[in-house]
């Protein structure tokens, strides 16, 4: 459920960015076919778009997991602990945030069901006359607002005998053109965006282009635009049918008879649909910024029970398993001295370890020639400095992103392997990652996993000495560790 939230939250951006350049060029064209077309093409690429950013790893979207976790950390010289991030408890607050969500998904739905009930309590208790291509029901209920639904037309007797020709038209109009799915379309959306303010405007941008269609249908029928206006008037009030069904009493009437005498938009005024793009991507890199990717992905871990609430089947798949399974990410709060850089590159000396695998030679040679280094040369890189180097969005941030974007590989995972990676990398003068190299190695697997999801970190504020920005080294431990026996055995 917390994937469908993130999910929500990323889509709901997008559907207000389309909605801004809609309402701003085209909501007051006469063009009423075409902005059908461009509210469906808005919605579909608000929907679409977050399924394709990243390959389905952000907003906690399915992929492959570590079926006992990753846990990403930095070596302190000074032992100072955060609490853990993302380490498959939730906080209060995201469960709170999650139990409004489904509260109003649950009331939307029940809301729309109940409409959906009432439409079909209105036509089975009317009386029904089969007509080509449609059905009539004429209700007893003399203060019903004439509407239509699917192939139903239902409006009053008393307004059947008094303007029953004229309302045909316009009701025609709604079944020909379909406008039934276009309603039940923006309300699904809207029962998993009910908190977007764009879902509730574009669900009566709908309404109102299929009254601007219908009203010009009864106007080409030959109808007198004045006794037209005068029956808009009267039918004013009246109950209605606010989500699923076309009223005629739907749209403010000023926006219609305003709208019956402008002339048709041009073809250049449609080009302005091509604003649409840079707006879509702008809300995409705007949902990538990496505190507020933090708190999707944060987001998109939360369940409604806690694990100690939940039931777990003897039977359950690995597969599922693995998706179960969340990886544990620890945030240490200092960088790490020279000290603790040069004590994590292996020394020549020292026999090897069967679980630890040497360093390349060249790796403690390139630091050791990059501290000799004159202080004025150009293309030092530090170990100490005034201001350590901090990435965009602060360690949560950055911890979040690695955690989303690290993957057990499959052959690691097939054949047990586990522990600990130390990959040691530059944050440049200009913020980039670069230099990443493996000083402490576990298998050439995981290593390469961990060296590819370094490589691929959003830019840092590069560190500073005297004020100007400098190169500095970072170290950054990843474990990877698989379930315990007791845990294999549950």
């Amino acid at each position: 459920m917390g994937t469908l939230f993130s999910y929500s939250i990323i889509s709901s951006i997008l559907l207000c960015c389309g909605y801004v350049v809609y309402k701003w060029l085209f909501s007051t064209e006469r063009q009423h076919s075409y902005n059908r077309l461009l509210i469906y093409a808005i919605y579909l690429l608000a929907l679409i778009i977050p399924l394709l950013l990243n390959g389905f790893k952000m907003y906690g979207l399915p992929y492959n997991r570590a079926m006992g976790g990753i846990e990403i950390g930095y070596p302190m010289a000074i032992e100072a602990t955060q609490e853990p991030v993302n380490a498959g408890y939730m906080s209060i607050l995201t469960r709170i945030l999650l139990y409004i969500y489904v509260s109003g998904i649950c009331v939307m739905t029940v809301y729309s069901t109940v409409s959906l009930f009432q439409i079909q309590r209105i036509i089975r208790r009317g009386e029904r006359i089969e007509k080509e291509g449609y059905v009539l029901i004429l209700s007893a209920n003399e203060g019903l607002a004439p509407f239509s639904w699917k192939k139903y037309i239902i409006m009053s007797k008393e307004e059947y005998g008094r303007a029953g020709e004229v309302i045909m038209i316009h009701e025609r109009r709604h079944l020909d053109c379909r406008h039934w799915i276009d309603l039940l379309f923006a309300q699904l959306v809207l029962i998993l965006q009910w908190f977007n303010p764009a879902a509730w405007l574009f669900r009566e941008e709908f309404k109102t282009v299929h009254e601007y269609q219908a009203d010009e249908a009864v106007l080409n029928a030959g109808t007198n635009i004045k006794e037209y206006q005068l029956l808009l008037i009267r039918k004013a009030v009246g109950s209605r049918f606010h989500s699923l069904a076309n009223s005629l009493n739907h749209s403010k009437l000023k926006k219609r008879v305003t709208m019956m005498y402008k002339e048709k938009s041009s073809l250049k005024r449609r080009l302005g649909a091509l604003l649409l793009l840079p707006t879509m991507a702008i809300g995409s890199l705007a949902v990538q910024i990496p505190a507020f990717a933090g708190f999707l992905n944060e987001e998109s871990e939360a369940t409604l029970f806690s694990r100690s609430e939940r039931k777990i089947s003897k039977k359950t798949p690995i597969a599922h398993h693995q998706e179960k399974a969340k990886p544990a990410v620890t945030v240490n709060a200092s960088i790490p001295t020279p000290a603790v850089v040069q004590s994590l590159i292996p020394s020549p000396s020292e026999s090897p370890q069967p679980e630890k695998s040497e360093a390349p030679s060249a790796v403690k040679e390139e630091i050791n020639s990059a501290d000799k280094n004159d202080a004025d040369t150009e293309n030092k890189i530090y170990t100490a400095v005034q201001k350590t180097a901090e990435p965009d969005g602060g360690m949560k941030a950055l911890i979040a992103y690695l955690h989303s974007h690290i993957e057990y590989p499959e052959e690691a995972l097939k054949e047990g392997k586990e522990g600990k990676v130390i990959v040691r990398f530059v944050i440049e003068k200009n913020g980039n990652v670069g230099d990443a190299q493996i000083v402490k190695s576990v298998d050439p697997v995981l290593d390469q996993e961990a060296l590819r999801v370094v490589k691929t970190m959003p830019k840092w504020t590069p560190a500073k000495v005297d004020g100007e920005s400098v190169a500095s080294y970072y170290v950054l431990p990843v474990s990877f560790s698989l379930p315990k026996d007791e845990e294999k055995a549950e």
